[in-house]
């Protein structure tokens, strides 16, 4: 599988988990920015095998999640962003859960 390195983080890309829907492959990883903060990425490919070219910027991050808590006025654990799991439901709908 061939993976393109994330423009946005240093180190490697771990704990990854593929989802394919509409014929479109999605690779997400667990990754660092040069900071140290942890934030999931993905990468997009037509077919399984790659090549996987790594999004510009992660999907979700700390500023997303504390985002999130802004505008819904729940508690929302910020921390390290790890472990994406993703989920196509029946209906078609795609969700990115993610392990703290």
């Amino acid at each position: 599988m061939d993976v393109a390195i994330s423009p946005w983080s240093v180190g490697s890309a771990w704990a990854p988990c593929i989802e394919e829907k509409d014929g479109t492959y999605y690779f997400y990883y667990c990754a660092k920015y040069p900071n140290g903060t942890s934030a999931i990425g993905v990468a997009v490919a037509d077919s399984p095998a790659g090549p996987y070219p790594a999004m510009d910027t992660p999907p979700l991050d700390f500023d997303v999640i504390a985002a999130a808590r802004a505008l819904t006025g729940r508690p929302i654990h910020v921390g390290q962003d790890i472990d994406p799991a993703v989920l196509t439901t029946s209906d078609a709908s795609h969700y990115l859960a993610r392990g703290n």
